[in-house]
Order: C-alpha cells, then structure tokens, then sequence
C-alpha cells in the first residue's frame, strides 16, 4: 500500500493522502492530549491509599471510560484507512473543512468534560448526554457531507474506468460509515441514555431501584447499590454502541477481503450488461 502512494502521480490522489495523513494526525493529537488531561486529573490529588485499595465502583467507572477512549481511537484509525483505500478522493483538495475541526475541537472539550464528571452521576448524566448529541451531530451535519461527496466522486471515476469491483468497496465503506444502521444504533442509545439520564436525575426512581435491588443484595449499603446500578447502565450503554459499531467494522473487513479475493480471478459485469 504505501509503495502505491509513492508511485501516484495524480493531484487528486496527492489531496486524498494530504486529507487522509491531517486527519490521522489529528486523531494523535486528540488521542494524546486527552491521555495527558485524564493523567492529570487522576494524578492531581494522589492519594496512596485510594491507589492501594481503590473502591470497586471507582475501578469499574474508570475501565469504562478507558475502554470507551480506545474503542474510539481505534475505531478511527479503522474508518481512516478503508476510507483511504475505497475513495479516489476527498472534497476540499486534501484540506479539512471549518466545520471539521471545529467539531473536533467540540467533541474533544467534551469527553475532557466526562473525564471531569466521572464520581459523580448528575453532572456525569448531563456531560454523556451533551457528549452523545455533539457526537452524532457532528456525524450527521460534517462526517456525512463529505463521505457522501467522496463516494460520488469516486464512484463516477470508477464507472469511467470500468472499475466495478472498485465501486463495490466503496458503497460498502460507505455504509459501513453512513449506513442506515447508524440511525438504528443513535436510537438505541438514545434510548440509553434517557434509561441514564432517569436514573441519575430521578431522586424517586433511583430509590425505588435501589431499594428493590437491595432486597437482593443484602451485602451493600443503598449508597454502594445505587453507584454500581448507575455504572452498570454506563457499562451497558458502552457495550451496546460500541460492540455494535465493532460488528458493523468486521462486516466492511470481511466483505473488502472478499471483494479483492474475487477481483483476482473474476471478472465483475454489471447485471444490465451481461450478455443474454
């Protein structure tokens, strides 16, 4: 792949290099900037003792918010590289647009603002909340606008050249990024993070949890019940976007990995074009 990039010639491959390298070297400078923010703010007020024997809750809570970070930096990286192999090029000759870093920027301030929140449930219920609309938001109005300017553009080069197995790649990156199974995914986690939300906002309806769960767990004071009921949901919410979004990532592998093992030996003609 990379003697590939070396070799091209063409402007419009040079720009989607340019847009591909910006955006994963942005990716490096958010990923490190908030290990350093986390660092400190968990360093800030060291305390040998809360290290020596830190509370269930509290290891829970913060393996979630690691799990959460890295599932994310991953998953760009991911996205990046098949977009980087499936388009022609991007919109904007290699140039991010406004919109782009801005919403970083955003997204960014926001999950320093959960690292921030954590310990305690109502402002950690407000900052999710925030951070899941910033999220999808900056997906729906910046992400999408240009994957679906890069999809048209290289699918019309693809026709051009007849390169049909090609435009197969791309429609599968692309819904891969832009599926309608992300509509489906924002519901679901919509859903969580009201389920959330209730829990953290409700005095009424987290004492009625917390005092229908201690009739079972007898071994925790309601304080030490209602924590761990409150990170489970969290727990919970991560799991459901995260392995969804994973599954939908091994989908587009597995289906590029077939395309190229097909593209070797056969010839793909579109259905309208062959012969008979």
């Amino acid at each position: 792949m990379q003697k590939l990039l070396k070799n091209n010639r063409f402007t419009s491959d040079r720009n989607k290099i340019k847009f591909i390298r910006f955006t994963k070297f942005m990716i490096h400078i958010v990923s490190g900037g908030l290990v350093l923010v986390f660092g400190y703010l968990e360093f800030k007020d060291l305390n040998p003792q809360k290290i020596l024997i830190p509370s269930a809750a509290d290891v829970i809570w913060k393996a979630i918010l690691v799990i959460y970070y890295w599932c994310w930096v991953f998953g760009v990286h991911f996205d990046t590289n098949y977009q980087e192999l499936a388009y022609v090029k991007f919109p904007g000759k290699g140039k991010w647009p406004g919109k782009a870093v801005a919403a970083l920027v955003l997204f960014a301030g926001m999950a320093a603002a959960l690292f921030l929140a954590q310990g305690d449930i109502v402002y950690f219920s407000i900052t999710l909340t925030v951070f899941f609309i910033v999220d999808h938001a900056a997906w729906y109005w910046v992400v999408r606008k240009v994957m679906e300017e890069a999809t048209v553009e290289s699918k019309t080069q693809y026709k051009k050249e007849s390169a049909h197995y090609e435009i197969e790649i791309a429609d599968t990156v692309y819904q891969q990024i832009m599926g309608n199974w992300k509509y489906q995914r924002f519901y679901a986690g919509g859903i969580l993070i009201c389920m959330i939300d209730l829990f953290a906002l409700s005095g009424t309806v987290r004492n009625t949890i917390t005092a229908g769960i201690s009739n079972f767990v007898t071994w925790l004071s309601p304080a030490e019940i209602s924590t761990m009921t409150y990170i489970m949901l969290v727990l919970l919410f991560v799991a459901v976007m995260e392995i969804w979004h994973w599954a939908r990532r091994l989908v587009t592998l597995v289906s590029v990995l077939t395309l190229e093992r097909l593209e070797k030996n056969y010839r793909l003609v579109p259905a309208g074009k062959r012969p008979g």
